[in-house]
């Protein structure tokens, strides 16, 4: 008789921690659905115009939690002549800042922006004050870039996603969500 009760007892022990382990896993399955869908976006970058930082083929993931941008970020915005495809862009110009090129040099409030040289000239005359909610983005191919040169101050609104990280290998995945997932767990 006492066989028999020990062996309950084994499978029901074996049960629990299976329907545990199923339970994690569902857990699981949806906080990574919620995080893709509300918090992280993930790119193929096509083309090269953020070379030689980021290229053609490469994986990114972004934020669009963090709705705060400073100098130097890389932004994903909306296109402006397809909203539902997404630029690359490094953040220059600041809301209310004035921005000038003249010379291939990108000047903030009449101050030279100290660049890497392989980012290339800064081609093109331009000078205008950006508005409460307005930025200057470039790319980092500054010769083959489609940016604000062309297209204008981007809006915030427009604005969808701050760059964390390139992807190198499947578990960045998973790192990247651990990270972002522990803001987030402390509101």
């Amino acid at each position: 008789m006492k066989k028999t009760k020990d062996s309950k007892i084994i499978i029901i022990a074996i049960i629990s921690a299976m329907v545990c382990l199923i339970i994690h896993i569902i857990i699981g399955i949806v906080l990574g659905s919620w995080l893709v869908d509300n918090v992280i976006d993930n790119y193929i970058i096509e083309g090269n115009s953020m070379s030689p930082t980021i290229h053609d083929g490469d994986i990114v993931l972004s934020d669009k939690y963090n709705i705060d941008f400073s100098r130097y970020d890389i932004i994903f915005y909306k296109d402006i002549k397809d909203e539902n495809k997404r630029r690359i862009g490094r953040v220059i110009g600041l809301p209310n800042e004035k921005i000038e090129i003249k010379n291939n040099k990108v000047m903030i409030e009449n101050n030279e922006l100290l660049e890497p040289a392989e980012f290339g000239n800064s081609i093109g005359d331009i000078s205008l004050i950006l508005q409460d909610d307005q930025y200057f983005i470039l790319g980092d191919n500054r010769e083959h870039s489609e940016d604000s040169r062309t297209l204008g101050a981007i809006s915030k609104h427009n604005i969808t996603s701050k760059l964390i990280c390139e992807v190198e290998n499947f578990e960045d995945y998973f790192v990247v969500y651990y990270i972002m997932l522990i803001p987030l767990l402390k509101k």
